[in-house]
């Protein structure tokens, strides 16, 4: 379970909608950015590279899958904002 607020939640909901070019209704925590949604490594890297520009961040390539999950995005963004939260 990710720690992120509903604005950060907002923002990666837009930033996959603009990134892959599909609707909002799309998105569920289960989808996998590239089998589900149509992504490919280089749109993942952009989303990543998008999510640490944003935040000032640095998300280590260890915390992503090679097709990770929503929710695995959002868990691996939740993990370097919020690291007092993280749940092992």
């Amino acid at each position: 379970m990710n720690a992120l607020t509903e604005t950060e939640m907002k923002f990666v909901r837009e930033m996959i909608v603009e990134q892959l070019g599909i609707s909002e209704d799309q998105i569920t925590p289960e989808a996998r950015l590239e089998q589900d949604l149509g992504a490919d490594s280089l749109d993942v890297a952009e989303m990543t590279l998008t999510l640490e520009t944003e935040f000032n961040i640095s998300i280590p390539d260890a915390n992503l899958d090679r097709d990770p999950s929503v929710d695995m995005l959002c868990e691996a963004l939740s993990d370097v904002l919020h690291p007092e939260q993280k749940v092992d």
